[in-house]
């Protein structure tokens, strides 16, 4: 089979092409950094399987599904570093996903499964990979120094980046998690959740009032009175959402 490996992190990248070394019938015919990158290599090399790393920066995985098409999209497996509560995000019935770091037995369960699928069941993919659009996890769950805490999706109001964290906000505490915006992103329904700001996504619903500043941007006001920023590079979208 000739494969693509897509992660924006070479040692992911890496990672994956010692895994298939031995892999006879394993062909790596190219690997990505990034989406639009793996875009053009999907549209220009046809492979016939890739590993898709889904937390990627600007075009995400979910995004390089989209802009290829679900009908063209080679056979996939997902990557990703977050635990079991992120995979209600998609159905993985036709194709199948593998957990950062990548354990060698599940990566060997994957390939058997593979293997087994090497003439893809096309409406079974079809299906499976619209429910990547479509599904979004109910809790997240966040690591903290000797436990778990757990946070109800219909619970975060807002969300914005500090450095490395972001830090999570619902009515009544504020939890840190480590992720990049555009990986927490992923989790979010875009018709619940938009980004107001390169550093802040807040729940729409939410938003009660919009001031228009001079230089373009907007200062929204939520219903708590909390006030934020509304870039203009992210306002047409979110009053597409407030309108709709």
């Amino acid at each position: 089979m000739r494969v693509l490996i897509v992660d924006d992190e070479m040692p992911g990248r890496q990672a994956i092409k010692d895994l298939l070394r031995n892999e006879s019938d394993m062909h790596i015919i190219g690997e990505a950094g990034d989406g639009h990158e793996a875009v053009r290599q999907i549209t220009e090399q046809n492979p016939d399987l890739v590993f898709l790393d889904i937390q990627m920066p600007g075009l995400d995985g979910f995004g390089i599904v989209r802009q290829i098409g679900i009908e063209r999209m080679p056979m996939t497996v997902f990557v990703t570093a977050y635990s079991m509560h992120a995979l209600n995000a998609f159905d993985v019935h036709a194709m199948d996903y593998v957990l950062k770091p990548i354990h060698p037995e599940r990566f060997a369960a994957c390939l058997k499964r593979i293997r087994q699928l090497k003439i893809p069941n096309v409406p079974a993919m079809v299906g499976a990979m619209t429910m990547v659009q479509q599904k979004y996890p109910s809790q997240i769950l966040i690591r903290s120094t000797g436990k778990m805490d757990v946070i109800k999706t219909d619970d975060i109001r807002w969300v914005e980046a500090q450095g490395d964290y972001v830090q999570i906000h619902t009515r009544s505490q504020k939890q840190l998690m480590r992720s990049t915006m555009s990986g927490f992103e992923t989790l979010l329904d875009p018709s619940v959740f938009q980004r107001i700001h390169r550093s802040v996504i807040v729940r729409v619903s939410l938003i009660k009032e919009l001031q228009p500043m001079f230089n373009g941007d907007y200062k929204i006001k939520l219903d708590d009175g909390t006030s934020l920023s509304l870039s203009r590079t992210y306002h047409e979208k979110v009053l597409h959402c407030l309108n709709g």
